[in-house]
């Protein structure tokens, strides 16, 4: 998504709106995934481009860079509609993954 609003920016001047919906059909390994974590992503790219541009902040951050698969931490975020994460004693519901392992240090309010 990053990329394609650079090369939109470069030949018309302007940010394109993307949606992950649109990358569905080019990249099909995105159907396995959670729609919300997708919607995530676009949101964070979003207040990146936001928080880039905008002129009433006093610090300016930076202009959104591709993140690194090598130091980046391999997490996700996703939304909790009508119980589709869970938590049990030792394990995690996720949409579309279905239960996890994990050690669960203390309770989670939820």
């Amino acid at each position: 998504m990053l990329e394609d609003k650079i090369e939109s920016y470069k030949s018309t001047g302007k940010f394109m709106a993307v949606t992950p919906a649109k990358y569905k059909t080019d990249y099909p390994f995105f159907k396995e995934v959670d729609s919300l974590a997708l919607a995530n992503v676009q949101l964070n790219l979003q207040s990146a481009f936001k928080s880039c541009f905008d002129k009433s902040r006093k610090k300016k951050n930076r202009f959104p860079r591709f993140k690194s698969f090598k130091r980046s931490r391999r997490a996700y975020t996703t939304n909790n509609q009508h119980g589709t994460v869970a938590l049990t004693d030792n394990s995690i519901r996720l949409p579309k993954i279905g239960y996890v392992k994990a050690v669960i240090h203390h309770s989670i309010l939820m």
